[in-house]
């Protein structure tokens, strides 16, 4: 380990408690996508206080910051998730969130609080510094149409030449992290269906159309597409989430409706399934004498992570943590996240950051009331980080 990666990771270990502080603090104050006014605020006046160059109100309530470094090159981008959940905390911690109903339990308010202490740790290296570092801290991921959408069509990525971000991962264990080349998250869109037939008695279903019958028949056909109609190496989820129609059990209902979500690794596969899938319900309702009503919303493209930055993560981590510590991921996962969006900008890799500890009784299940990560994961995340930016500027 060099000597830059020693004053990291010296520095990352005095950072860490500020840290801890400032993601409980966070955890205390949820607030749901656009409408993380506290954290923007909170944000800001941090980056402030470096004397870094901050923009408030960027994709409504996102946060960017830039430190300049002494010397000329190129700017790579750091990116964290600030928003929370509609969900009842049920954790029993002592910072349990204040705000009811809101919660974080994806470990947002940890990637926040990671990144302002990478903004600090890397605001001491400004003489080092070779080009430009933004800190890009987005609104509303969770949200189907959210803030990374928003900061692309406001440009916040085009005088970028890589960008990095993290999650920290259920299943990866506190001191670890997981990374992957080519498609690392699925995409994720949204089909919503209504089958309209004719109304009639239970006990006369040849003077009417079943919309219920026709419904389960297309729903049925539709794992037909995945497994039939696209190639088996190009993996394809749809599943049926919701149903819904009629008003009694002995009248035939002449409207169901219904929705899916699909899930792709490939920007081919994403733009053909809608085709598919529409086809194999019209030829089901025109056959019943139907017809239907067909929506199809593309939400987020796939996670798709580029090989240079992937192979900057690598080499970090083999330097930081030791080889052991980094984990070629043997397959992508069919979640899906909106940093992609920025990918589809410019190069970048999103990696995963172990935050499962067995001996704290620590195993951190996303959007669920009873979420909580190892803190120790922050320590980490934030060496990584800051390695991650020095070493794509500088060539380390």
């Amino acid at each position: 380990m060099n000597d830059v990666l020693a004053y990291i990771k010296q520095e990352a270990e005095k950072l860490y408690p500020e840290a801890v502080k400032i993601r409980r603090d966070l955890h205390r104050h949820p607030e749901l996508g656009f409408k993380e006014v506290r954290t923007a605020k909170t944000v800001a006046d941090y980056l402030r206080a470096l004397n870094l160059d901050v923009a408030e109100g960027v994709g409504k309530t996102g946060v960017v910051a830039i430190l300049n470094g002494d010397q000329a090159g190129k700017t790579v981008a750091l990116r964290a998730d600030m928003d929370a959940l509609p969900i009842q905390e049920e954790t029993g911690l002592d910072f349990s969130s204040e705000n009811p109903g809101v919660m974080h339990a994806c470990g947002h308010d940890g990637h926040t609080a990671m990144l302002l202490q990478v903004a600090k740790l890397l605001s001491s290296m400004k003489s080092k510094l070779k080009g430009r570092v933004k800190f890009i801290f987005q609104p509303a991921e969770e949200l189907s149409h959210g803030g990374a959408t928003l900061m692309c069509q406001e440009g916040v990525v085009d005088d970028v030449d890589a960008i990095f971000g993290l999650h920290i991962w259920p299943t990866i264990d506190t001191g670890y992290i997981g990374v992957l080349s080519g498609p690392m998250m699925a995409s994720a869109d949204y089909g919503y269906v209504t089958i309209k037939g004719k109304a009639g008695h239970g006990s006369q279903p040849h003077n009417a159309i079943d919309a219920c019958v026709i419904a389960a028949q297309a729903i049925m056909a539709l794992q037909t597409v995945a497994s039939r109609q696209i190639d088996i190496l190009e993996p394809a989820v749809i599943s049926v989430g919701t149903i819904s129609g009629g008003t009694a059990a002995n009248v035939i209902a002449d409207e169901v409706k219904f929705a899916f979500t699909v899930r792709t690794l490939s920007k081919e596969t994403r733009k053909k399934v809608p085709e598919l899938v529409e086809r194999t319900i019209k030829g089901i309702t025109e056959s019943a004498g139907a017809t239907y009503e067909f929506n199809y919303d593309y939400c987020l493209p796939p996670t798709i992570n580029s090989q240079e930055p992937v192979a900057v993560v690598e080499q970090v981590g083999r330097q930081l943590l030791g080889e052991d510590k980094v984990i070629k991921l043997s397959k992508p996962v069919m979640g899906s996240e909106d940093f992609s969006f920025f990918q589809e900008k410019v190069p970048g890799a999103y990696f995963f950051l172990g935050g499962k500890n067995a001996e704290k009784g620590i195993f951190p299940l996303a959007h669920n009331s009873l979420y909580n990560f190892d803190e120790g994961a922050m320590l980490t995340g934030i060496s990584m980080m800051a390695a991650i930016a020095y070493k794509f500027l500088s060539k380390i």
